[in-house]
Order: C-alpha cells, then sequence, then structure tokens
C-alpha cells in the first residue's frame, strides 16, 4: 500500500499536484513568479516562445516565500529566525493570516499534503525497507523509550507512531495502512490524564483522586441513563463536569 502511494499513480501525489497547480492560479504568486523570472534570466514575461508559462517559483526556497509572503502581499512577519534574523513563514504565520488570504489558506493545505507524503510515505517506506524483519512481513516496529523523555512519558521513535494523522479527508490515506488481519480487530487505549493519576497514586492525594472519582460518577451515570432525555442530560452533564 505504502508503494501505491509513493507510485506513480498515488492518490496523494494527485492531490499535491492539484494543490500546486491551484497555487500557481493566484495573481500574487503569477508576481512574485514574474519577479523571479526577471531577475534570474531578464524576462520580462512569464511565457516562452510558444505561450506557456515559464515556472521558477517554488515553495521548497524560503526566498520564494519571503518574496510572495513580505514584499508581493505585504504580509507583516509573525516571527523571525534566530539564526538568520529572517522572517519565518511557519504555521504560526499561516494561523495568524489563512482567514484573511486565500493564498496563506491554500498554502497551508499544500503544506499539510506534502509533509504528509514526506513523513508518512517515503518516511515509512524507507523505515520498512531498511528493516531486516520489517522486509519480511511489512510491519512497522519502532523503538519504544521513557528515560530520554523529561516528563517520562512512553514515547516512540523511527517511526514514531504517536502522531498518526486521525482527523481530515486527507488523514484516510494514511489510516488504511492500519487494517486487522482477517478474524482479528484493532483495538485502541488512550490513558487520558495518564501522569495526573500516576502523581496522585503515589502521592495519595486525596483531593486529586477525588477529581478523578467525581469523573468516573459521570461516566457511570451516562452509561446507565436509559431514555432519550437522560442520555441527553447525562451527556451534556459530562462533557461540562467531567
Amino acid at each position: 500500500y505504502l508503494g501505491l502511494l509513493a507510485g506513480t499513480n498515488s492518490p496523494l501525489k494527485k492531490l499535491i499536484k492539484e494543490s500546486k497547480a491551484e497555487l500557481l492560479q493566484f495573481p500574487e504568486i503569477q508576481k512574485a513568479n514574474k519577479q523571479l523570472l526577471a531577475a534570474s534570466s531578464g524576462q520580462s514575461s512569464n511565457k516562452g516562445l510558444f505561450n506557456k508559462v515559464q515556472t521558477v517559483f517554488s515553495w521548497g526556497k524560503a526566498d520564494h516565500k519571503k518574496l510572495l509572503f513580505f514584499d508581493v502581499m505585504e504580509l507583516e512577519p509573525v516571527s523571525y529566525s534566530k539564526k538568520t534574523k529572517q522572517p519565518k513563514v511557519d504555521k504560526f504565520f499561516i494561523k495568524a493570516y489563512e482567514g484573511d488570504h486565500k493564498v496563506v489558506k491554500k498554502f497551508g493545505g499544500y503544506q499539510k499534503l506534502t509533509k504528509l507524503y514526506s513523513t508518512y510515505v517515503k518516511g515509512w517506506l524507507r523505515v520498512l525497507k531498511q528493516n531486516i524483519d520489517s522486509r519480511t512481513d511489512f510491519r512497522l516496529r519502532p523503538d519504544y523509550a521513557f528515560a530520554p523523555v523529561v516528563t517520562g512519558r512512553l514515547n516512540s521513535s523511527r517511526p514514531s507512531l504517536q502522531q498518526v494523522p486521525a482527523r481530515g479527508e486527507v488523514a484516510k490515506y494514511i489510516k488504511r495502512m492500519f487494517i486487522a488481519v482477517p478474524g482479528r480487530m484493532l483495538m485502541k487505549f488512550d490513558y487520558s490524564a495518564h501522569e495526573i493519576r500516576c502523581w496522585s497514586y503515589v502521592g495519595l492525594d486525596k483531593a486529586l483522586a477525588d477529581a478523578f472519582r467525581q469523573g468516573q460518577k459521570l461516566r457511570q451515570k451516562f452509561r446507565m441513563a436509559q431514555k432519550p432525555e437522560e442520555v441527553e442530560s447525562a451527556a451534556k452533564e459530562l462533557k461540562t463536569k467531567g
């Protein structure tokens, strides 16, 4: 399946290509592309001999994004790089401007797609090919550790399976990898507030334990509810007080 996502008929690659093509239709990007073309080759037009638009603008180059967002669109920087002192185009920048500028919003969507592809398709495929066990049964086996994490949390790496995309239309392509073999089913365990619970156990903190106990009672009340109005009332109470 990873081979399909990485191949020429990849639905993820198709979405990335479509998103990139849509971005190039914005006048702001066309203007930035024209300036870059003029600076590199002296051409005053985006089009060549056969009336075909030549695209030199690249989302992978920081200078090109800087030209588009800060020079052409005249947006104010949100943060700066500590090393280069240059304005950054990061998630904070996207969050600040995506509500008012379609170019920024579309770029944010394009960036999510490319990250999904590079991290979860190319990255995981590389792990499957390099690991001798994975090459045999096509299963991902991450490393687990708790010592490297300051809080003592359990973490997984190479690859990390604690940040698998779960929401959004595109996430389905990644989630599709995790399937149960015939006759088996997948189980999910979520240790909500796990560290706080453990601290309350070790410290014999009765106040903290009681807070969890009240939440437990509300959950039991919701499970025991029979009538529609009881279910609705218990669900609301669980959400607001639990």
